[in-house]
């Protein structure tokens, strides 16, 4: 465990699920926190990282003359790593993952994550520990445009830890692997997370979140219906009319949220009783 995390007493585990929810443009920093599961990443961390980089891109632009064309022209353009609402790059969320925590992100398409891109569940890890180089994962972390969010298995269950949501979202094992095509669909870039997973932190270390718009949840509260749990997040769209009483009937049935529901008829053809198998997993 690398230092910043301290080590866990002995015989100590928490049964929790922390979840940061969107502050601005903040999203990187919120997946990197719901993904390591404790407030380790902070904005002035991400901002120094970024200063790192785009100073390393400016020795090597310099190389080609400060008075060349190519150098001026970067010059004037703005980071590259930061924009100015905050929304850091690619690069700079890798780099922080392996200064916090050693983990490499490593794209689900790249030649040495097959067995994972086909089954995601291939080598999943109980005990949360993985060694670099290893196929399979305990984590995900997907992409698309300025927004990034997080994938992981906790305490033996796979949540979406998703910060534009109001709570984390428990996947089923046959649902993570459709939900990931999904995203792939919508333009996400997936990323399987390499090393070794810090293990969940303590609601009562870090009492102070609720002032960042996090929480601690514990997991038998997310197994609660849709029905009893927080509304949907703004962003997630209404079924078509034609589906709606299919998704609400899975949502009742499954006690699953609307976006799974719409995903797993999606997946069937509209099949409610097989998307229905899909959800049991």
């Amino acid at each position: 465990i690398n230092a910043e995390y301290g080590e866990p007493a002995p015989n100590r585990m928490s049964n929790s699920v922390y979840h940061e929810r969107q502050e601005a443009a903040l999203c990187g920093m919120h997946c990197i926190n719901n993904l390591l599961q404790a407030p380790l990443c902070t904005v002035d961390q991400l901002a120094d990282i970024a200063e790192e980089l785009d100073a390393l891109e400016r020795i090597a632009m310099a190389e080609s003359g400060v008075e060349s064309a190519d150098y001026l022209k970067y010059m004037a353009q703005e980071s590259s790593n930061v924009a100015e609402n905050g929304n850091f790059s690619i690069q700079v969320i890798k780099n922080a993952l392996e200064r916090l925590a050693g983990l490499a992100c490593i794209p689900i398409n790249s030649p040495e994550m097959t067995d994972v891109k086909e089954n995601p569940l291939c080598a999943s890890c109980s005990c949360e520990v993985l060694t670099v180089g290893r196929s399979g994962a305990g984590a995900f972390m997907c992409n698309h445009d300025s927004h990034w969010l997080a994938l992981r298995q906790l305490h033996g269950s796979w949540y979406d830890l998703n910060s534009l949501s109001t709570r984390p979202t428990l996947l089923s094992d046959t649902y993570l692997g459709m939900y990931l095509q999904q995203l792939t669909l919508e333009g996400f870039t997936v990323f399987v997370i390499q090393g070794a997973l810090p293990p969940p932190s303590f609601p009562e270390d870090n009492a102070w979140v609720s002032a960042r718009n996090a929480r601690y949840w514990e997991a038998n509260e997310l197994l609660l219906p849709e029905a009893l749990a927080p509304a949907p997040p703004p962003d997630v769209q209404e079924p078509a009319s034609g589906q709606s009483e299919m998704v609400r009937m899975l949502m009742d049935m499954m006690n699953v949220s609307a976006e799974q529901a719409k995903f797993a008829l999606e997946a069937s053809n509209g099949d409610c009783e097989e998307a229905a198998n899909l959800l049991m997993g």
